[in-house]
Parts: C-alpha cells; structure tokens; sequence
C-alpha cells in the first residue's frame, strides 16, 4: 500500500515559501559571498561612523575657539579695568606725594590703556563696539581732569604754600 501524501492546506504552503524565501538568501550563495557581504556592511558602519564622529569634533572644535575668544575678551577688559583703578591710584599718589613719577606713571597706563582698546577694536564684534567706546570716552575725560584741572590745582597750591 503506498503510502499517502498529505496535503496542506494552501495558505501554509505559501507561508512556507514566503519565510524560506526571506531566509534563503545566504542559502545558495558561496561562503566568500557571503564573509564579502558582512566585510561591506561592516565597512559601510565604520565610515558612517567617522564621518559622524568627525562632524562631531569639527562642531566642538568650533564651539571651543568660540569660548576661547570670548575668555580672551573678559581677559582684555578684565585689564582695562585695571589699568583704570592703577590710573586712580596714581591720581591719588600725585595729590598726597605731588611727585612727577605719578605723572609719567599715569602717561603710561594711558598709554597702554589706548594700545588695548585699538587691539579689542579690532577683535571685538559689532555688539561690544559701543562698550568700548563708552570706556574711550570714559578714559578721556579722566585724562582731561587730571590734565586740566588735579595737576594745575596742585601746583598751584605747591605755589601758595612757597609764597607764603
């Protein structure tokens, strides 16, 4: 008696098929094919990787020069504000001492003072322009005072007191 052969229902059959199909596309492709094709995906990871890490580090490098500049800035005004408060000092030491080294002192914080706000001017972006030039201005009418009115009335007082 031979023997019988079953018959599956259709849908089955095709199910079959379909997910031998899926499975099978390694199944009749040699072993070369097959390490080449896991090579290249492979490889196709690693350069999306880098260029992904390289866009990455290009950002950060930008990022990074960006808030160097701006450490270099707070480090320029950070001196410009010592170098007032040291051109202060020496308006007071010339009142108390009335001694010419004041005088060349404060000429030479002004001038260095001057050589740092054409150096800021030139880095500086257009926002912080209008800082500057309020410490321009500031920085003049602190000259003309001390020009014009501490060093004449303190040696006009040098003079009174000879006099006298």
């Amino acid at each position: 008696m031979p023997k019988k052969k079953i018959h599956w229902p259709r849908k089955k059959k095709e199910l079959k098929k379909q997910t031998k199909k899926g499975i099978s596309l390694f199944k009749n492709k040699r072993i070369s094919q097959k390490y080449g094709s896991v090579l290249a995906i492979v490889i196709l990871l690693f350069i999306a990787a880098t260029a992904i890490t390289s866009f990455i580090l290009n950002d950060l490098t930008n990022k990074l020069d960006e808030l160097d500049q701006k450490g270099k800035n707070a480090l320029v005004l950070s001196e410009m504000a010592s170098l007032f408060r040291q051109k202060d000092i020496r308006i007071s030491d010339y009142i108390l001492l009335e001694d010419q080294t004041a005088i060349d002192q404060y000429n030479e914080q002004s001038e260095q003072l001057n050589t740092m706000l054409e150096q800021a001017r030139v880095v500086a972006p257009a926002s912080a322009l209008s800082v500057l030039d309020q410490v321009q201005a500031n920085d003049s009418e602190m000259n003309r005072i001390f020009n014009d009115l501490v060093i004449p009335s303190v040696q006009q007082n040098n003079e009174e007191e000879t006099f006298s």
